[in-house]
């Protein structure tokens, strides 16, 4: 009996963590669709005349940590969440929002068991390969891709150059954000 319940409350501690990162992703992908995006409304036309927010993020850390998240105040000060109390917090309505689609569709998903998981399926798996088909052929479709396959398989920059991989190798930082 303890076992069953132990792996229901980690089962739905699991699932209710990742349904808001789903939620998120929802978010951008309903944001996506925006013209001018969302997160690029914090620059004007003229890059010397930047009306940035938060000089300390860039502009897409801002739009999700102040924007999304919540973590940081208008005025671009952190809020303290290290604290016990936490004296300010902003309700995230879009995310909320985001999240209750989520577990609706969560919920039609699981509706009748695995009888209608056959069906889930067969939407959720071929529909990635699709978007990674189109994203490709798209891209070879834009002007220049053939320098850029070029480079990807010759490793040579445009002047023909050979790459430094020992430089590249020993460089930390690139090994660093490689992991993260």
């Amino acid at each position: 009996m303890g076992v069953g319940l132990a792996s229901i409350i980690s089962a739905y501690s699991i699932v209710a963590y990742y349904n808001v990162i789903i939620a998120w992703a929802l978010i951008y992908l309903v944001a996506s669709f925006m013209n001018p995006l969302p997160w690029s409304l914090k620059y004007t036309t003229d890059i010397n005349q930047s009306v940035k927010k938060c000089p300390d993020l860039y502009i897409t850390e801002e739009y999700f940590f102040k924007d999304l998240v919540k973590l940081y105040k208008d005025d671009c000060t952190e809020i303290d969440t290290k604290s016990v109390i936490i004296d300010e917090s902003i309700f995230g309505g879009e995310v909320y929002l985001a999240t209750l689609v989520t577990w609706i569709i969560v919920y039609f998903c699981m509706w009748k068991g695995v009888n209608s998981s056959s069906y889930v399926v067969w939407v959720t798996v071929p529909l990635p390969v699709m978007f990674i088909f189109v994203m490709v052929v798209n891209n070879l479709a834009l002007p220049n891709a053939s320098d850029g396959v070029q480079m990807y398989i010759k490793g040579y920059d445009l002047d023909g150059n050979p790459p430094d991989v020992g430089a590249k190798l020993s460089n930390g930082q690139m090994w660093s954000e490689a992991c993260g």
